[in-house]
């Protein structure tokens, strides 16, 4: 509370006291009634990304401390004072790279760690021990740890078949980088990633072919293209096509826009009742499922819930069958600063970021009826100029590469409320309270 709310006295007040001090000073509590006749979505997983850091961790870090931490990810298990061991994720992403670490600095990609090595290789075979430290997770994840849903996501397609070769938009312009004869190409690869873990006993059970295809990814920073909606129609059409052709069950969940309002203008597009040359619903291996990130629509509580209500009522007017996935959120920009007293970017302390982690989750998941919820990114090497907005572990190798340190941050206990005890196959029910704020005010 603030300063002027608090009252201190010269000696600890007893049970009576506390009760006398409850029922005469506060104000009335507040009563919650649950209904549980009145249904809503049903969640299918919490999740989280193993970009970019999680290489790094997985292959050079100590058995010891790489297992504490999957622990601290995947486990659902109680110690023995009856306390969670983990926050039992119910959904790991696996980011399927393209082959700008193989590159080096020639890929022009800035950030070493965000450099991702492919399975694929030039000549067409394939070598399926690369990403050695993301499959090190991985396989704990599904393995060991049974988490439910796998989602496999790719930033860039493969480098052997970009325009020019980069897993980046290295001509500037705005251009898809994915080659107009290569379409079938990347779906295949698609295709042969899937069916290949799916013999070693590891299922995704969604694949993700491009992220945030709005923005230019241009400068560098990291691996990506931008495509209009008829390209992201024209790779969902030829991945549901590959993956029908070697009868696969994982799903295609697109399209990572990268802000709920640009989602809108896509949904009736993809998912809408009248023909057109992007419709992709009701094509083998196309879910329902519309993955969009959180970002940018986060600046204060009338923008959270009125862009949300919106988002629900194109999802409902398009076909009431689509779900949501919030597919990507992390403290971006300062829009989460707002409501904590005082605040501006960069000196919010671990649980005031933590509160506003906790403030996103509620309004994706109860106004805009999100069924999965991921965060970005799982570990970073440090926090951001003295705040913890976003890793839910920091995470940081030492320099010879035989070892590190991390710290669990509040973020990943904010997100483990839900993960760990809101499991897959729930249903959210309805709550009402007694001191009828609206939904805005609570």
């Amino acid at each position: 509370g603030l300063y002027d709310e608090l009252m201190v006295d010269d000696y600890a007040m007893d049970v009576e006291d506390v009760a006398y001090y409850y029922s005469s000073t506060l104000m009335s509590p507040v009563e919650i009634t649950v209904n549980c006749s009145n249904k809503y979505q049903t969640i299918r997983n919490f999740g989280s990304s193993d970009a970019w850091d999680t290489d790094l961790l997985g292959r050079y870090w100590p058995e010891a401390k790489k297992n504490r931490l999957a622990e601290l990810l995947f486990s659902k298990e109680l110690d023995e004072n009856g306390n969670p061991k983990g926050i039992g994720l119910s959904c790991w992403r696996f980011n399927i790279g393209s082959g700008s670490a193989e590159q080096g600095e020639d890929s022009k990609i800035s950030k070493p760690s965000r450099r991702t090595e492919c399975f694929l290789n030039p000549d067409g075979t394939y070598t399926w021990e690369r990403q050695t430290g993301q499959l090190w997770f991985l396989r704990k994840a599904a393995l060991e740890y049974g988490v439910e849903d796998l989602l496999g996501f790719m930033n860039s397609p493969p480098i052997y078949m970009t325009k020019h070769g980069y897993a980046y938009n290295e001509e500037k312009k705005w251009n898809y980088i994915l080659a107009e004869d290569k379409y079938d190409d990347y779906a295949l690869f698609a295709a042969e990633v899937v069916d290949h873990f799916d013999k070693e006993g590891i299922h995704f059970d969604y694949i993700s072919p491009m992220n945030e295809p709005q923005y230019a990814w241009n400068d560098g920073e990291q691996e990506g293209s931008p495509a209009t909606d008829q390209e992201i129609a024209d790779v969902i059409k030829a991945m549901s096509s590959a993956f029908a052709a070697k009868q696969l069950t994982t799903q295609l969940t697109f399209a990572e826009a990268g802000s709920l309002s640009r989602s809108m203008s896509q949904i009736p597009k993809f998912w809408g009742s009248e023909q057109s040359a992007m419709k992709v619903a009701g094509l083998p291996n196309v879910s329902n499922i519309v993955s969009a990130h959180s970002y940018w629509d986060d600046t204060n509580a009338e923008r959270m819930y009125n862009t949300r209500v919106k988002f629900r009522e194109k999802l409902n007017t398009t076909n009431t069958d689509l779900e949501y996935f919030q597919s990507e959120y992390s403290l971006l920009d300062n829009g989460y600063t707002w409501g904590h007293p005082g605040s501006h970017g960069g000196n919010l302390r671990e649980i005031e970021c933590a509160m506003s982690l906790a403030r996103m989750l509620h309004v994706d998941l109860v106004v805009a009826n999100a069924t999965g919820w991921h965060w970005w990114t799982t570990f970073a090497p440090a926090n951001h100029y003295g705040e913890s907005r976003f890793a839910l572990i920091e995470a940081q190798t030492t320099k010879d590469l035989t070892d590190g340190f991390f710290s669990d941050t509040k973020l990943l206990y904010t997100l483990g409320q839900y993960s760990r005890f809101v499991r897959p196959g729930m249903k959210r029910v309805e709550a009402k309270r007694s001191d009828n704020l609206s939904v805005v005010d609570a």
